[in-house]
C-alpha cells in the first residue's frame, strides 16, 4: 500500500482480515466537543439564530397563502350566491313570457278586467285608530275564559 492513504492493512495474525483507521500526524489533533473552533453553546445559538431566521421569511409568505385562501373561499360563496340568483331571475322572466301568469298578475295586482265583467271588491270595516283596543280577557286566563267571555260579551 502507498503511504498517502489513510487506511492500513490488518495483518492476519488473528486470522481475519480487516482494515482500521490509521492515527492522525502529530499535528493534527481531534478535540471532542469543538468543530471549527465552536463551542456547542455557540452552535445552538447559531442554529436558534438559523430558526429564527427561516421562521420569519416563512411567516410572510405563509400569512399571503392564508389571506388569499380565505379570498378565494368567499368569492367562491359570493359566486354560488349570484348563481343562486341568477336562476331566479330567470326563473321570473320566463313566468313574465307566460301570458297566463301576466293576465293573472293584471287581474290580481292591477284589477284588471275583460269587457263584461263585473268587478267586485270587498273591503272590510277598518278599525278606529282613536278607538282603545278591546281588552277581550287578561293576557294569563285559559283560552276557554278567553272565548266566553267574547260570546257574552261583559267587555273584559
Amino acid at each position: 500500500m502507498s503511504q498517502g492513504t489513510d487506511r492500513v492493512r490488518r495483518s492476519s495474525r488473528s486470522g481475519t482480515s480487516g482494515e482500521r483507521m490509521v492515527r492522525p500526524p502529530p499535528g493534527l489533533s481531534l478535540r471532542v466537543g469543538r468543530t471549527l473552533g465552536v463551542t456547542s453553546a455557540r452552535r445552538a445559538a447559531i442554529l436558534a439564530v438559523v430558526v429564527v431566521a427561516l421562521a420569519l421569511s416563512v411567516a410572510a409568505p405563509l400569512q399571503n397563502y392564508l389571506g388569499q385562501r380565505a379570498d378565494i373561499a368567499e368569492a367562491r360563496a359570493e359566486r354560488d350566491a349570484l348563481g343562486h340568483q341568477v336562476t331566479e331571475l330567470q326563473r321570473h322572466v320566463e313566468l313574465l313570457e307566460d301570458p297566463h301568469h301576466t293576465e293573472a298578475q293584471a287581474r290580481e295586482r292591477l284589477r284588471y278586467v275583460y269587457p263584461g265583467e263585473t268587478p267586485y271588491v270587498v273591503q272590510l270595516p277598518q278599525r278606529d285608530p282613536a278607538a282603545p283596543p278591546e281588552q277581550d280577557a287578561e293576557p294569563g286566563d285559559p283560552w276557554y275564559t278567553r272565548l266566553w267571555h267574547s260570546i257574552i260579551g261583559d267587555g273584559r
